[in-house]
């Protein structure tokens, strides 16, 4: 039962009040209506204000851990958190960042990466990345693999990542090894 009653009118004056509460609860069920119909049309969570770009993973021999980068446009006026991340791919992702302190390079495991609303994030090797470890199958580079970026609030999107050569190009067609391009990678060598 409604919690508004009407009154019967006693009044000359109260004629005003029961033509104020007809108008109200007879324009309800039209508001009621044109708010659900509204609601349904947007998409829900992440769907509508989420979108994702070059999604690759610098692919490594002999099961080192690899970085995943991305870049994350976020269109809406919310913010973002991104909270983690998992694969059938890895036995292991980690949010990871690495930073120049004194001139070296220091990489950290993050809780969280925050996207303001309206602004892009993209990952990268001197910035955010993920850290994928312990591989879970015998991947080369031009493998795609699927990971789900999990963020706050329950919200979630599978993204399909590309795996790249070391250095980050694509793969060559004929060629799945990747290991040519090792000698072009700062700081690695046979």
């Amino acid at each position: 039962m409604s919690p508004f009653r009407l009154r019967p009118r006693t009044r000359r004056g109260d004629s005003w009040l029961s033509i104020l509460c007809a108008l109200a609860f007879g324009t309800l069920p039209l508001i009621a209506v044109t708010t659900a119909s509204a609601q349904s049309s947007a998409p829900p969570g992440l769907a509508g204000g989420l979108a994702v770009q070059d999604a690759w993973i610098r692919w490594l021999p002999s099961g080192l851990p690899e970085g995943g980068y991305v870049t994350l446009v976020n269109h809406s006026a919310q913010t973002l958190v991104l909270i983690g991340a998992s694969s059938a791919a890895y036995g292991e992702i980690a949010l990871h960042r690495s930073l120049q302190i004194n001139g070296m390079s220091h990489m950290s495991m993050v809780d969280k990466i925050t996207i303001p609303g309206h602004s892009t994030l993209s990952f990268a090797a001197a910035g955010y990345h993920l850290m994928l470890m312990q591989p879970q199958q015998t991947l080369a580079p031009g493998a795609h693999v699927q990971i789900t970026l999990k963020f706050a609030g329950g919200d979630s999107r599978t993204v399909e990542f590309e795996l790249r050569e070391p250095n980050g190009a694509a793969a060559a067609h004929g060629d799945m090894s990747g290991t040519h391009e090792l000698n072009n990678m700062p700081g690695m060598s046979h």
